[in-house]
């Protein structure tokens, strides 16, 4: 939000392919097509509402499916660079007007706070820094469409919900988002790509191994080497942080590894697993099928929520790795 250019403006709306435009440079282009991932890229397209694909896996193929993407002309250009794109058909778009500095003022305010409390330990100025930083960008990416729920007590004496109509609320400006988040994308998979592309020329072997949101894990380099093609500073805005070393490490897919820290510190994550019960995880047992059963009197459980007479209560319940 403080150094790319963004879109302002009422759309523009266009029939088929994009055609360069001096005044409407950014665009969400609307196509559909196949593909399937060229040879040592990194996938950057994940599939929402699609039963036939995980929605939290980024995807090396369309199974030969022909798919209906919409995409930000950010997105569009790493999709057609990491891809090998097959039966495409450009339907429609929405061009956009852009520039720069809308909240130079309101990120320099708080990033400066955010950078001078955590040198100075301020924590509680540190926490509200970060989540006014957030919320700008929280905000604008808010959906207008919403139904609210409205409680009952029905027949069994359990508390359920009815849901209401769709009400359509007044939105920021929807675009904001998905550019900004169509940027942040671009920048981890191009440093994951940077770091892929370092290390096969120079050790004939790829350091790369696992991104996230805003994360990216690897082999060890030296620091100063890394910070030779990537922007390392702990400080620094829109600037990656080396955050943590680990010696051994096991991945499974999205939001699903473990690592074991240099001190010997196991870290767990895995996604709906709590981390009050990462305990339970080890190298030996981290593998898909792993459970923690509701009936296993030896061990803490996960817990849920369960709808009974007179309200709600949380109960004991099993967790697979699927």
């Amino acid at each position: 939000m403080r150094n790319a250019y963004l879109p302002f403006g009422f759309p523009v709306y266009f029939e088929g392919k994009y055609k360069q435009s001096f005044l409407y440079p950014l665009y969400i282009q609307k196509l559909s097509c196949s593909f399937e991932l060229k040879e040592g890229k990194i996938p950057t397209i994940q599939l929402k509402n699609n039963i036939s694909f995980n929605p939290t896996e980024y995807l090396s193929s369309s199974n030969g499916d022909i798919i209906t993407l919409t995409l930000t002309n950010i997105d569009l250009k790493l999709f057609l660079e990491n891809y090998n794109v097959y039966d495409l058909e450009y339907h429609c778009g929405w061009k956009f007007k852009q520039t720069k500095g809308l909240f130079d003022e309101y990120i320099d305010v708080w990033s400066n706070n955010k950078i001078e409390s955590k040198r100075k330990g301020n924590k509680a100025l540190y926490m509200t820094s970060k989540l006014l930083l957030n919320s700008l960008y929280g905000k604008f990416a808010k959906n207008p469409y919403n139904r609210s729920k409205f409680p009952y007590i029905n027949e069994n004496g359990e508390v359920s919900y009815r849901i209401g109509e769709l009400e359509i609320g007044k939105g920021l400006y929807i675009p904001i988002g998905s550019f900004i988040t169509s940027l942040a994308r671009e920048r981890t998979i191009r440093t994951s790509m940077a770091i892929r592309d370092y290390t096969l020329s120079k050790y004939g072997k790829d350091y790369y191994i696992y991104s996230d949101t805003d994360s990216i894990h690897m082999l060890e380099l030296p620091e100063e080497e890394l910070k030779s093609f990537i922007d390392i500073d702990d400080y620094k805005l829109g600037a990656w942080k080396l955050e943590s070393k680990f010696k051994r490490g096991k991945f499974l897919r999205q939001k699903c590894y473990i690592e074991q820290e240099y001190d010997d510190k196991i870290n767990v994550t895995i996604a709906g697993l709590p981390k009050s019960l990462g305990k339970y995880v080890t190298f030996e047992n981290f593998k898909s099928g792993f459970s923690l059963l509701a009936n296993d009197e030896t061990i803490d459980h996960k817990l849920t929520y369960k709808h009974v007479e007179g309200g709600v209560m949380l109960v004991e319940t099993d967790f697979t790795i699927k």
